[in-house]
């Protein structure tokens, strides 16, 4: 089986992912306008309002803190180079797909020192590379015969 061929792909701060962040902090909003008309005490709903107001901001950090770059497969291997780095400062990473939305894929990116990003990869950021870029992520490797064949 022959390997995708080489692809080299925009990955831009996702306005997707930061809706459903956008989402994810306003969904506990009616449980606690709920609690507030229902009379709980003061001290509970600042409680309830402190650790809602804390989750909003990891969500909003994790959001500002996905940097743009360039994810690109060599045939080999996958390569990860921010945009703010020189072209030496690409680094080896190991790419999983776990969502293939069509027009977006969901993947786990994962690096030398063992740090996880996840990452909404978007045919929109390059519409012409996009069927490269999915061809490489849904390869699936051959094994590797147990014994050789036979040559004729």
């Amino acid at each position: 089986m022959h390997s995708a061929p080489a692809v080299r792909y925009p990955v831009p701060r996702s306005a997707r992912a930061g809706h459903a962040l956008a989402w994810l902090c306003l969904m506990p909003a009616a449980p606690y306008l709920y609690c507030w008309v229902s009379g709980l005490s003061a001290a509970a709903l600042a409680v309830v309002g402190a650790s809602w107001l804390l989750a909003a901001a990891v969500l909003f950090l994790q959001w500002r803190g996905m940097h743009a770059g360039q994810l690109r497969w060599d045939g080999q291997a996958w390569w990860w180079l921010p945009d703010a780095a020189a072209q030496t400062d690409e680094r080896a990473v190991t790419v999983a797909l776990h969502l293939d939305l069509q027009a977006a894929v969901l993947v786990r990116m994962v690096g030398a020192p063992g740090r996880v990003h996840w990452r909404w990869l978007e045919r929109a950021a390059a519409p012409a590379g996009w069927s490269a870029l999915r061809r490489a992520l849904c390869q699936r490797r051959a094994a590797a015969p147990t014994s050789p064949e036979p040559q004729r």
